[in-house]
């Protein structure tokens, strides 16, 4: 790929996508492009094609979330995605999502937990990375908690 923009080889630089619910995507639900240093972090994913990571600039860790969909990284992407994700698979033939099983209504974006947060794994973050508060503004103190959300509590109705 030519360097374009005054030399510039990547699209973004030390980026995080943190706390997202994204839904009912025909394709990849995040597509990562050139991108050095993206850091997603406790994003739901549902119903969609999962994320997508493309090109040798690109540089991708993704920790804490909950999705449907594969990692597709093509075109000399690199990504660490083996610590605290929770993949639920999706069986297209039969419109049958994992997700019923631990929200209330995934499909109407209703992500209330009928399980305990404990049910997904999730890892310890880096300081810098932290954020304090999750999808639905409540407060998390540093705690560690897979998804968007970590107390659907006031949040979905």
């Amino acid at each position: 790929m030519k360097n374009r923009r005054n030399h510039v080889s990547t699209e973004t630089e030390d980026l995080i996508i943190r706390n997202n619910i994204i839904l009912h995507c025909s394709d990849d639900g995040v597509y990562v492009n050139n991108s050095k240093n993206t850091v997603l972090l406790n994003n739901t994913l549902y119903n969609t094609g999962g994320i997508s990571m493309r090109f040798p600039e690109t540089s991708v860790v993704a920790i804490n979330n909950i999705m449907t969909g594969e990692i597709h990284k093509r075109d000399g992407a690199t990504a660490l995605v083996d610590k605290g994700n929770t993949w639920l698979p999706r069986s297209f033939l039969t419109d049958a999502e994992d997700f019923d099983a631990f929200f209330v209504a995934p499909s109407i974006a209703n992500f209330t937990l009928q399980v305990s947060p404990s049910e997904f794994e999730s890892v310890p973050l880096p300081a810098e990375w932290m954020s304090d508060t999750d999808f639905c503004g409540n407060k998390v103190f540093g705690k560690s908690f897979a998804g968007a959300v970590s107390d659907s509590a006031n949040c979905f109705y």
